[in-house]
């Protein structure tokens, strides 16, 4: 009988497993941005040369978008580095609008085939710009036990914000620091809109935000990013984007989510167009109770990532981080004890949701009848009547003449009809008369 010895694992830790970095991407102007912008952004050692062997890079795309993919020196770079997989979609061809359901069918297809290949998954977009070593902190998350690593994404202003890395040197190698001052100075209009003191803000927010002046951005965030999962539950796919419930239910337990509350760790920031991903604006800050509207309706999970505050910082944490974090500590307490009254109002307003819609059809029938009582339709409706009074006189000549006709003829009728017992009655008088005289 031969015995085995084995090395005990530190508690927690999990042996190191292959990666699969997944990147769902078609159309021309995002692959421009990601050849151009993200992919040189994660050639860097302390990001795709810090996976662990065995990974794979893989890129979910369009039939017509494979040939620009494959001829892309960058993604021969990539090679170098781990193998490459170019993934058609038939899906993704055409033209359909429905970004975010195309995107999340990508990552149903990209964990169906991780769950065979028992490989941990990071999820990565196209306008995804990561600061140096964000990646490598995923693996060491990944290699002490957490099953996930989630993060908010603020958003930034493409245009300018390139212009700025452009400047400096290009998007390789830039420390978390460094681009959060970068980022500062070109926060994209939606970010402006989460911001708790602002001009405008976001009708249903998926965050707020607290400026902390010349040092960065404290967050509390309701739907964080998952940049890595190695999910517990394989079998589970997620029915929205993953950001919405999905780590709820393929990571249950909440302790193996790991939410980075500090840019020094991780730094991932997003980048649109200044027209693109618009939002529902309203005027004013936003107050405790939108966000508890937002909070009654997440899962556990993301009810605790509300409660961890994120900070984005571009020097060290100082002492005006300590009144912007107790002033937003506050702000979330609220919320949390409006949720209870906010998500009995958003359940009694889908039961009643049958009668708004009926009392909605009836008022588009009542517009649909002051349409007609506008001024210029009740001015063509005069118009016509008096066209048709004009002719009144003439029409009324004439039925009176035929109204005459008609009783002429019935008097003669009727005296026609009066007279002719009358003529009967002559005949049988004549009649007996002249039997009377030949009798007699």
């Amino acid at each position: 009988m031969t015995s085995t010895t084995l090395t005990p694992m530190s508690p927690g830790a999990t042996p190191p497993r292959p990666f699969h970095a997944v990147t769902v991407v078609w159309g021309r102007a995002y692959i421009e941005l990601f050849l151009d912008v993200a992919v040189p952004n994660q050639l860097t050692p302390g990001n795709l040369g810090a996976l662990p062997t065995g990974s794979r890079y893989r890129v979910f795309t369009a039939q017509e978008d494979v040939e620009a993919l494959a001829a892309s020196p960058l993604l021969g770079r990539v090679k170098a580095l781990m193998p490459v997989d170019l993934v058609v979609m038939p899906e993704l061809s055409g033209s359909s609008t429905e970004a975010l359901s195309l995107m999340t069918a990508g990552h149903c297809r990209a964990l169906a085939e991780a769950r065979e290949a028992h490989a941990a998954l990071v999820f990565l977009n196209a306008d995804h710009f990561m600061s140096e070593g964000d990646l490598a902190a995923v693996v060491r998350r990944h290699e002490i036990g957490s099953r996930a690593a989630a993060s908010i994404t603020v958003r930034l202003n493409k245009d300018t914000f390139m212009a700025s890395v452009q400047a400096r040197g290009g998007s390789r190698c830039v420390h978390p620091r460094e681009l959060v001052s970068l980022a500062l100075d070109h926060l994209h209009p939606f970010t402006c809109a989460h911001m708790i003191n602002g001009e405008s803000s976001a009708r249903r927010p998926i965050g707020v935000c607290w400026n902390v002046p010349n040092e960065g951005i404290l967050a509390r965030g309701f739907y964080l990013h998952p940049l890595m999962v190695t999910p517990l539950r394989r079998e589970v796919l997620p029915v929205g984007t993953i950001d919405q419930y999905y780590l709820f239910h393929s990571c249950p337990v909440r302790e193996r989510v790991r939410v980075v509350s500090d840019s020094d760790e991780f730094c991932l920031f997003e980048l649109s167009h200044v027209e693109a991903a618009a939002t529902e604006i309203t005027s004013g800050g936003i107050p405790p109770w939108r966000a508890a509207t937002v909070l009654s309706r997440c899962d556990s999970h993301q009810r605790s990532y509300w409660a961890t505050p994120i900070r984005l910082h571009a020097h060290n944490i100082g002492a005006a981080w300590r009144s912007v974090e107790e002033e937003s500590a506050r702000f979330a307490q609220r919320a949390i004890r409006l949720r209870v009254t906010a998500l009995w109002m958003y359940r009694s307003s889908r039961s009643v949701r049958p009668f708004r819609r009926r009392v909605g059809a009836f008022g588009k029938r009542l517009r649909r009848a002051a349409k007609t009582l506008s001024a210029k339709r009740v001015q063509r409706s005069v118009t016509l009547a008096a066209r048709r009074t004009r002719k009144l006189p003439e029409r009324t000549g004439r039925a009176g003449r035929r109204v005459l006709r008609r009783a002429r003829r019935t008097v003669a009728l009727l005296t026609h009809s009066a007279a002719r017992p009358l003529y009967r009655v002559r005949k049988w008088t004549a009649r007996a008369g002249r039997r009377a005289l030949r009798r007699a």
